[in-house]
């Protein structure tokens, strides 16, 4: 009850529309904030490929006037790099799976094989998250420090920036932590040009729709937060197959067919207010 009440007061401030024709005007007020939109296929691989930021410091160490400056930078990147390696360990252990054994007697059961992977895979992730986002929130602490300096507007800083970003918003996603996701995608939608990248509101609508679940699951949750989240989830969710696949496709008319569905019913279920499961 204690989460949900906690997840409750962080969207309560963006109470929003509640109608179609409300939804309609906040998005076209969103897309005329945020301008044209980018080249989807470059966007998509700059994401996919994060964890790729150049090194600041390839050859000998660079010296300048600002030595405090360049050595928080050291540190960022030292702490990102770390972040990469344990990020690479979790990809080797996801990949190996384990053997079967003739000693399980369910070992010829693919649908129990795949639900034991797909528990170890889970666990696996848990695991490693806790560490990696150790690591991220150093590398935010050492850049929260640079921007309170004339530093923050270095090419290096930008660029590891916009890299521990996206990969720790894809972290967190992954793993089902969206509150801290939702944050850090706060932080992300304030670069430049961050708002027309189709991933970002992706991962927005992930978020969202997470959340959206879980407060679901609560009697204690007031159905006008409901109302906000979802409206958050379908803003985001619309603006991200635009940016993709272009306002005249067909993916855009499917999505924008659902959602306008979606706002026609109550938040919950006017059968089963609240969903079975345990409480938040």
């Amino acid at each position: 009850m204690r989460r949900a009440a906690v997840i409750a007061i962080f969207f309560f401030r963006t109470l929003g529309a509640q109608t179609i024709a409300d939804f309609e005007e906040e998005y076209r007020l969103m897309t005329e904030r945020e301008g044209f939109r980018g080249n989807p296929v470059a966007i998509e691989r700059d994401w996919a490929k994060a964890e790729s930021v150049p090194d600041p410091f390839p050859e000998t160490p660079y010296v300048s006037q600002m030595e405090r400056e360049e050595a928080q930078l050291r540190r960022a990147y030292s702490f990102y790099e770390s972040a990469r390696e344990i990020a690479s360990e979790l990809r080797q252990q996801l990949d190996a799976k384990p053997g079967r054994s003739i000693r399980d007697p369910l070992w010829w059961k693919e649908l129990d094989e795949s639900a034991a992977e797909s528990r170890r895979q889970r666990a696996l992730r848990q695991r490693f998250a806790i560490d990696l986002a150790e690591r991220y929130h150093r590398v935010f602490e050492s850049l929260q420090e640079l921007d309170r300096t004339a530093f923050r507007q270095d090419k290096r800083v930008i660029s590891l920036k916009r890299m521990a970003y996206r990969q720790y918003i894809i972290l967190q996603s992954a793993v089902g932590n969206y509150i801290p996701a939702i944050e850090v995608l706060d932080e992300y939608a304030r670069l430049e040009g961050a708002q027309t990248e189709w991933p970002l509101h992706y991962y927005y609508y992930v978020c969202l729709a997470g959340v959206f679940r879980d407060l679901k699951r609560s009697s204690a949750v007031r159905e006008e937060v409901l109302r906000s989240v979802r409206l958050r989830k379908n803003i985001h969710w619309r603006r991200a197959v635009e940016l993709k696949f272009t306002k005249d496709s067909a993916e855009f008319d499917e999505v924008s067919r659902r959602i306008r569905s979606d706002l026609r019913d109550p938040p919950r279920s006017p059968i089963r207010p609240y969903s079975s499961g345990r409480s938040l």
